[in-house]
Order: C-alpha cells, then structure tokens, then sequence
C-alpha cells in the first residue's frame, strides 16, 4: 500500500472496523488479550486523525483511547455519519468534530474541551474547528496502549505521510504524547523550528504553561493567520495568570500545575475534613502559600456529626468518624466563604449528600457564591433512598450522581474516590464517563478498633475511616493505577507526611496532592511539603511537570 493513499476509504461499513491491510495483525493481537486493557475495540470505528489535514496546527496524539460511553456513542447513525465523512476526508460543518456543539455530551468532546479550553477563549467553536488537526499515533481504540506499541500497521503510514507534509508546509506541530515515537516514525520533526512538545503528557492542555515560552504564542498566530486576521476573539473574562516559563521571576523551579483549567500556584493543597474551613489554620502558617485548600464537606443543610468519642490514634494512622459535621450550604456562603476570597490560594468546596437530590441542592446553593474555584464531589456517603448503598461503591450511583452534580455545577467537578471497592479504575472510568473534570483519591479505608478492658469499640459509630501513613503504599498503587486508567487529571493521597511522599504520588502521574491527617499534629506540613518539592526540582534541575508521571518502569 502507497503511503500517500488513504487507507480508510477501504474501512468494512460494518464491524469488525478493520481495514484488510491490519486485520491480520489486529486479530492476531486480540487473540492474545482477550477482553483486557489492551484489546482493540473492533466494533468501533477508528480515528486515526481528526480535522482538516491542511490546518495550520497540527496536534500528535497516541490513540484514540476507550472508556465507559465510549460505544455507546460509536453505535449512534449519527456519530458513524460523522466519522465515516471524517475518515474519508469529506464536508463536515465542524471539521474538528469534537467542537461540534450536537455532540458536546460524548466522551471525546468532554475531553477535548478541556484540552483546548484556552484556545476557546480565543476563538470561536467553528473557527478552531476548521484550524487544528489531530493525528493519532495508534489509529484504533484501546483502554491502554503500552503494550500495543509492539503492533506495527500498514494504515499507520498514512498518518505518519500527514504529518510529512505538514511539516513541508510550515504547519505548527504540537507534540501532545509521545514525542520519542513520533520522531522516529517522522524524523524531520528532530530540529523543526515549528514543532513544540507540552510539558505534561499526562495532562495534555494546551495552555501556555504548558509549553516552552513562545509554544502558546505560535498556536495562536497560526490560527489567526489562517483565519485572516477575521478571528473574533472569545474571551469571557480574565486569563489565569501563566507566563509560560520554567521558573518564577526569582529564579526558582516553577510548581504551578492546571488541573480541569484552575490554575494552583504550587501542587500541594489541604485535604477536607482536616483543615476545617480554612481559617482556623491562620494563626499557624501563611494561608497564601498553599496551593489550594479543600474545606471541610458541605451538606444542603447543616448536620451536627456523631456524638463522641469520634477519634482514635492507631499505630502509624488514625481511625475518625467525625459525621460530617458542618454549617451546611447557606451559613457556608454567608460566614465561611468571605474569608477564603481573601486569600490568593485556590478554594475548593467538599460537596456530600444521602441522595442525588441532596448533591445537586447543595451545589446549587453554593453556586451563588464568588470565590469558589471547584467542587469536589464526596461519594463515600450511603444512599438512604437505596437501602444505605455508599454512591462510591456502586457503578450505576457513581454515574448517576456524577453526572447530576455536573449538569448542576457552576464550576469544575472533583470526584473523590472511594478505595473500599474491588477495582478502583472501574469507578474511575465510570466517573469521567459521567463527566467528572478530575479525580481525588482516596479517601478514607473503612476499619475499628477495639477496647479490651471494656470490650466496646472505640468509636461511638463502631467503624471508622483509617488515614496517615499506614494507607500510603494501598493509596499510591490506587493512584497509580487510575492515573493509567482515565484521560482526566488525578489528584492524589493518603498518608503524605513528608516532601519524599508528595513526590511518589507526581512521580506516579498526580497532578497535584493533598495532606490530611498531617495537619493534625504538624500544621506546617504542607508548607514543608511545598518547599521540599521545590528543593527536589532544583537539586534534580528538573521542572514540576517534567516530575509529573515521570515513573520509569520497566518493558
């Protein structure tokens, strides 16, 4: 097969989606994984490019991924209309069609907003449409792809000649994922003075921190070249501050991260239900220096907790069953919120219920309130309305109150994980499929404790959530494996007491952490936390987001 000729316009009009130069090879794969991570999703159409190829960016991606809704969408006429005209190069009014607002719900545009959610404040929908050009390392669907590097196919060629010659135009080239195979396969894009590869391949937006200075710059003027100068600009309101450099004006490693668009000036945030409503922390350390504080859960109304005792030490842990004690939604606004718009750090509201409907008026309560940057959704409460089931530990609760609280949400959505399930990544799927923007994990491990003399629990509420360092080798596998699992940012914990701790989890793919039970007998933690980071990126002469998911493991 001719490199320059289109391989999909061969593409079977009905499964197995396989075009007859890879069925061969692909088959011989699904052989070996049989319905695992690894399995190429043949009833599924493939997108090994996305856009116009004469667009002026050009954007190189490693495969088109698979996840929960995925083929659901796929089975839609109306979406196989769409890719079928997409693969064969054909009219579509949104060439880029992720950007197409019919399909704003699917999985693939949920993602891609938040990817190109800078360029949207630049430009119009369809005018970014008709400008970038995604192509895919790998053409077809899989949940991973590690493994699947070792299958070479024919079609892949194509894509590979695209990219030939948009660099033979002067097209600007993005380098999103995997840059050390994508020069190998185009090797004219070693030393192209257009190319530019994003910081942070696990968190691919396309903001102008994430790029070397002047990346972010030479997107934008492409565009706007391409467009004529006709471009209208989009923007809604003030861009968060990003200078595009490495480092602080003083010289120091830059820490700032960007997780669902909010921008944290350094990765290290307080965990909910430690840090109380801020505040009460003010006296002891220098608020505006952390990244972000988490508040304590926030009900519709206000709840008073379990009666006492509600905490208990245990070795290298503590067990607490506090009950979400807080002032509820209202008193939250009025009494707890102007204080925390005081402060430069990033404030996210913990938001929890006992049924759907309790998540989603709590939220609309709070999304009368400025200052606020993010929700982060608990859902390790029991659903009263389902026999006490915990909304964590069911796939269909997780989706439902997932996808109510985001239809609801003024602002970005946070879905904090709850590890007493048999596979975390399942409901980790399931929540960015119902369109969680990021993930917190974890949160608490259900245990007890016992006294002997008396031979009474020692919590009031019999069972308790177990944190500090005992949890963190189970709380990093967790992250770890969710970090691989889904496309959105994780923000991780569980047992961080020091900067070596914070380190494992960004190392492991988080894109930022939290320290809980650390505040309880060391406030500073956190700060001490921030600072030891920052001394590891310059003693390695390393950058945050060359630290985040830098974990080597082995073939």
């Amino acid at each position: 097969m001719s490199h320059n000729s289109n391989p999909w316009l061969s593409l079977p009009p009905n499964p197995p989606c396989v075009t007859p130069s890879d069925r061969q090879a692909i088959f011989a794969w699904n052989e070996l994984h049989d319905d695992d991570d690894y399995t190429v999703q043949v009833n599924m159409l493939p997108e090994p490019f996305i856009g116009l190829p004469e667009a002026p960016v050009v954007l190189l991606n490693l495969n088109p991924g698979f996840g929960p809704g995925d083929l659901e969408v796929h089975q839609r006429d109306g979406f196989r209309n769409v890719l079928h005209q997409n693969l064969v190069h054909g009219p579509l009014e949104y060439p880029f069609y992720f950007l197409d607002p019919t399909l704003a719900e699917t999985p693939g545009a949920r993602w891609w907003a938040g990817k190109l959610r800078w360029l949207l404040e630049q430009f119009e929908p369809k005018e970014l449409a008709r400008s970038i050009f995604c192509v895919e390392y790998f053409p077809y669907h899989s949940r991973r792809f590690r493994g699947a590097r070792r299958l070479r196919l024919d079609s892949q060629q194509y894509g590979f000649e695209l990219v030939r010659r948009a660099v033979a135009r002067g097209a600007v080239v993005v380098v999103m994922r995997s840059g050390t195979r994508w020069i190998k396969e185009v090797p004219q894009l070693g030393g192209y003075a257009q190319a530019w590869t994003l910081h942070t391949p696990k968190n691919v937006v396309l903001s102008p921190g994430n790029f070397d200075a002047g990346g972010f710059d030479a997107v934008v003027s492409a565009i706007r070249k391409h467009l004529g100068g006709a471009a209208k600009l989009r923007v809604k309101g003030p861009m968060p501050e990003d200078n595009g450099q490495h480092t602080t004006d003083n010289g120091q490693p830059n820490l700032a991260t960007e997780i669902a668009g909010v921008h944290f000036d350094n990765p290290v945030l307080t965990a909910s239900g430690t840090f109380g409503y801020g505040r009460e922390f003010a006296d002891l350390i220098d608020l505006n220096q952390l990244g972000g504080i988490v508040v304590k859960g926030i009900s519709a109304e206000p709840m008073a907790g379990n009666p006492s005792p509600r905490i208990y030490e245990t070795d290298s842990g503590m067990l607490n069953a506090i009950g979400l004690q807080n002032v509820g939604a209202g008193r939250f606004l009025e009494e707890k919120l102007p204080f925390l718009r005081t402060l430069r750090t990033r404030c996210i509201v913990n938001v929890f219920g006992y049924s759907t409907e309790d998540y989603v008026r709590a939220i609309e309560i709070l999304n009368h309130g400025d200052g606020i940057d993010a929700y982060e959704l608990n859902i390790s409460c029991p659903n009263t309305r389902c026999g006490g089931m915990v909304y964590g530990s069911d796939l269909k609760l997780t989706e439902e109150v997932v996808a109510a609280s985001k239809r609801a949400a003024r602002f970005p959505l946070f879905v904090k994980l709850s590890p007493n399930v048999t596979d975390i990544t399942a409901f980790a799927r399931a929540a960015e499929a119902a369109g969680a923007d990021a993930l917190s994990l974890v949160n608490t491990f259900v245990g007890m404790a016992i006294d002997v003399e008396s031979r009474t629990p020692r919590v009031s509420n019999i069972t308790a959530g177990l944190s500090g360092p005992a949890i963190k080798p189970v709380a990093l596998r967790m992250v770890y494996q969710c970090v691989r699992a889904v496309r959105i940012p994780v923000i991780g914990m569980g047992g961080i007491a020091g900067a070596e701790d914070a380190l494992e989890y960004l190392i492991a793919g988080a894109q930022a952490v939290q320290i809980g039970t650390a505040n309880f007998y060391a406030p500073d933690t956190a700060l001490r936390v921030i600072e030891g980071i920052r001394e590891y990126c310059r003693r390695k002469r390393l950058q945050l987001s060359e630290v985040i998911g830098s974990l080597k493991v082995p073939d």
